[in-house]
């Protein structure tokens, strides 16, 4: 950083091309090492830079300590077995979408264990599709089962799906 600024924000859009953070090699080089990688996992690198606790910036900026980060972001595209523009085996081919059931699906597809292959695409559709319609709400209408959010990196993945799928009104089934 220049030093021009008190915050440095930095994302990475968790596309699969990910490489480990620069800086957190140089600063953390026991701990931070070029396996550190997060790929296709949206994240973001903040560094804030204090003026020191005698400057009179520092009360104005930093009086709570630093400041909590928010990003809303549409990332982790999904594969939609209804749009024909769509290749399962070709994710540059997915689009964004809030739908609880693509992105239950597209979480799933990130276990190391499971190909797009092991998936029931004419079923998915079927209750993406149910996903979609749209219900009335106590201040209106919106879609079925939406799906957004954060989940903590540290968090296991199992209980993760499961947070995911209870948000969604989803459960996973089985099929031959």
């Amino acid at each position: 950083p220049d030093l021009a600024s008190w915050v440095y924000i930095r994302s990475k859009p968790g596309d699969g091309t990910e490489t480990a953070w620069t800086d957190l090699m140089s600063e953390f080089p026991t701990l931070w090492t070029p396996d550190h990688k997060c790929q296709g996992i949206f994240q973001s690198n903040i560094l804030y830079i204090s003026p020191g606790f005698t400057d009179p910036k520092f009360v104005k900026m930093f009086q709570g300590g630093e400041p909590d980060y928010t990003n809303t972001s549409r990332v982790n595209h999904c594969y939609d077995p209804r749009d024909a523009g769509q290749d399962r085996n070709d994710d540059t081919t997915w689009l964004w979408t809030i739908n609880g059931v693509l992105c239950a699906a597209r979480i799933m597809l990130s276990y190391p264990d499971l190909t797009v292959a092991d998936f029931d695409w004419d079923f998915i559709a079927d209750e993406a599709a149910k996903a979609d319609e749209v219900v009335a709400t106590k201040t209106g209408t919106e879609a079925r089962s939406r799906c957004s959010g954060v989940w903590l990196s540290e968090s296991k993945r199992g209980e993760t799906m499961q947070q995911v799928l209870d948000s969604i009104g989803a459960e996973i089934v089985l099929t031959d």
